[in-house]
């Protein structure tokens, strides 16, 4: 069984993807148990984001800048990518990888993996926000953080919903802040992979609380002046998949 998890940044694709490697799903190379979100350990496979970085050219980027491929990728990428796809096969039975940049690189990596099964889990737009804000420490990222963030979470998320149109991979939605409180997609994320998962929920990290904010609702007035996607329609159709 392979696994590719597509989500917007902050959007708890570490958690998933730490469930899946606690359950036998390997996830990510050199795996350390008890991995921490805070001290830099996203759950993510080197090298697929090593790949992903040089695709889309964001290895020093502000998440909130990474844009979409401008280009077809190459044919050595191409080979890249299904040179290290065919590696990770031969060495596990059950494996997978996440990363957000995977929300703008997913096709090409569709087109050389095996046949897998898709999992997305999305986040609302003041969720994502409050981990953004408080992490901007200082004007120039906050500034930063109001001109790209609705831009940014709209684009990852239709993404996501293109592909969901189009796959023919199957799939499952989660909606984190639910997952993280109700038992009942657990368990659906159980039947959709066929498999018991080692529960890695920590409610005391589910920093979901959100309250709209001076900040917030000025990045949403910028983003709609400029003509941006409405974030409010993205969400009821990323919902309409629960």
């Amino acid at each position: 069984m392979i696994v590719i998890v597509l989500g917007m940044h902050k959007s708890g694709t570490t958690l998933i993807s730490n469930v899946l490697h606690h359950s036998g799903i390997n996830m990510v190379e050199d795996y350390q148990h008890g991995i921490s979100y805070d001290d830099g350990n996203k759950a993510e496979r080197y090298f697929t984001k090593k790949i992903n970085n040089e695709l889309l050219g964001s290895s020093s980027l502000f998440s909130l800048m990474i844009r979409p491929l401008s280009n077809s990728v190459s044919k050595e990428s191409k080979i890249k990518m299904k040179n290290l796809v065919n590696e990770i096969n031969t060495t596990h039975l059950n494996w997978g990888f996440k990363d957000p940049r995977t929300c703008f690189t997913y096709d090409d990596w569709s087109d050389v993996a095996p046949s897998h099964k898709v999992l997305v889990v999305f986040r609302s737009p003041k969720e994502v926000w409050v981990h953004y804000w408080n992490n901007a420490r200082s004007i120039r990222k906050k500034v930063l953080t109001i001109r790209y963030f609705f831009h940014s979470w709209c684009l990852h998320n239709q993404y996501i919903l293109n592909y969901l149109s189009e796959t023919k991979n199957d799939y499952l939605v989660l909606d984190y802040s639910r997952f993280m409180n109700d038992d009942t997609d657990f368990q659906k994320l159980e039947e959709f992979l066929g498999i018991s998962l080692v529960d890695e929920r920590r409610k005391e990290l589910h920093r979901s609380i959100s309250a709209g904010s001076f900040g917030f609702n000025l990045s949403k007035f910028v983003h709609k002046l400029k003509g941006g996607d409405n974030p409010d329609k993205i969400l009821k159709k990323l919902q309409a998949y629960l």
